[in-house]
């Protein structure tokens, strides 16, 4: 399901899910189909001719991220996998031709139109990962929110801002502290610390693509945000009291 404003109250769990079919050949059929229906929660449907560009885009990452991890001796355990590939992952993109322009926004005039995609996602012997596509027109955001595992993101076409929150009793996050991501910009938040952030493109004109890599693959545990926040009340918002 994809949420609009006024769609969820404060705290609402698993808005989107972060599941495709597989790159991996490690999942059962049951597996796969389950991540295939899982997708239609959430994906676009594309035209045909960027549903093509789609599938290339996910049959060179695979097979980049297979070489990749064969020419890498050091990484032998499945635990260090995900974190070695976020650290490289941008230059693996551009090595593969990653083409961002196949991607569009699910509602390019909602201010949270913006649209994701699945692009790979691998069991990794019981530790699985994937990673999520997500399609900017300008100015458009993400909600205030949370991930219970961990996430990586990398900036790979235009500039996003990104907003770094803290939660409050109420439901609500104030936000402490903000950075500008350039296209090749690497960022992780982790599950065991305040980890509550959201994503703006910086422009209102241009789109801007990231992708994501979750420490999961929407199989037994498909939620890639567990809570959405409201921002605090501002001053301007405070009932006044008429005075007579």
């Amino acid at each position: 399901m994809f949420l609009f404003p006024g769609m969820f109250s404060h705290r609402t769990a698993s808005f989107q899910n972060c599941s495709h079919p597989s790159s991996s050949s490690s999942l059962s059929d049951a597996q796969r189909n389950s991540l295939d229906e899982a997708r239609k929660n959430y994906e676009v449907p594309l035209p045909a001719d960027l549903g093509q560009g789609h599938a290339e885009n996910q049959q060179r990452v695979a097979q980049a991220i297979g070489a990749w991890f064969d020419a890498q001796p050091g990484v032998v355990f499945a635990q260090d996998r995900p974190a070695r590939l976020a650290e490289h992952l941008y230059t693996l993109l551009k090595e593969a031709r990653f083409n961002p322009d196949v991607y569009l926004p699910r509602d390019a005039h909602h201010p949270m139109g913006y649209g994701k995609y699945l692009l790979y996602t691998d069991d990794n012997a019981g530790l699985p990962y994937c990673l999520q596509v997500f399609a900017f027109s300008g100015g458009q955001k993400t909600p205030i929110h949370d991930h219970p595992c961990e996430c990586t993101s990398v900036v790979f076409q235009g500039t996003l801002k990104e907003r770094l929150y803290r939660a409050l009793p109420d439901g609500t996050a104030f936000k402490y502290a903000k950075r500008h991501r350039a296209a090749g910009s690497t960022e992780a938040l982790h599950p065991n610390v305040p980890n509550i952030h959201s994503l703006k493109n910086n422009s209102q004109e241009a789109g801007a693509v990231s992708v994501h890599l979750y420490r999961l693959d929407g199989v037994g545990a498909p939620a890639a945000v567990q809570s959405v926040y409201r921002p605090p009340a501002k001053a301007d918002d405070t009932p006044r009291v008429r005075q007579n």
